[in-house]
């Protein structure tokens, strides 16, 4: 008998919003460490990253819907299989629970589509505070050492 899937596969699954937003704040700094390592770091470079970071973070909502149609889709048809099994009358307890554990990762996993304006209102306040970040970093570069940091 084959298993049943109830969510994607770990390695090509959505990550959770903590996940998603601790990705998204990290870019710029794996940047600068790409920087660093080639001996490139600077504040107009550092700014440049920041930049970058904001732009990708504020056309997330016309990036992100090309997708959600699919993405509500994949939930559903996840969602229906452990509906379709929560209903059968020889469900034993243990196993009841196995599926409601099952089915709040599952929603845990599609933040986008239950919560899709509030994961927006966050990437867009990381936005926000990404180009604030380069806005002082650039007026500040006239004080300091343009060409390197470290």
């Amino acid at each position: 008998m084959r298993k049943i899937r109830y969510r994607p596969h770990p390695l090509l699954a959505y990550p959770t919003q903590p996940v998603f937003l601790a990705l998204l704040v990290s870019i710029p700094f794996l940047i600068m460490g790409a920087l660093w390592r080639d001996g490139l770091l600077s504040t107009t470079t550092v700014a440049a990253a920041f930049d970058g970071t904001a732009l990708l973070c504020l056309v997330m909502p016309v990036t992100s819907a090309w997708r959600a149609a699919a993405m509500e889709r994949e939930y559903r048809g996840y969602l229906q299989v452990i509906a379709d099994e929560l209903s059968a009358p020889n469900l034993d307890d243990k196993r009841r629970q196995q599926l409601l554990v099952e089915r709040s990762k599952l929603d845990d996993q599609f933040h986008f589509v239950h919560d899709r304006q509030g994961t927006l209102q966050k990437v867009k306040v990381i936005g926000v505070g990404m180009r604030l970040a380069s806005r002082y970093l650039r007026k500040i570069n006239k004080y300091i050492n343009s060409f390197r940091l470290f």
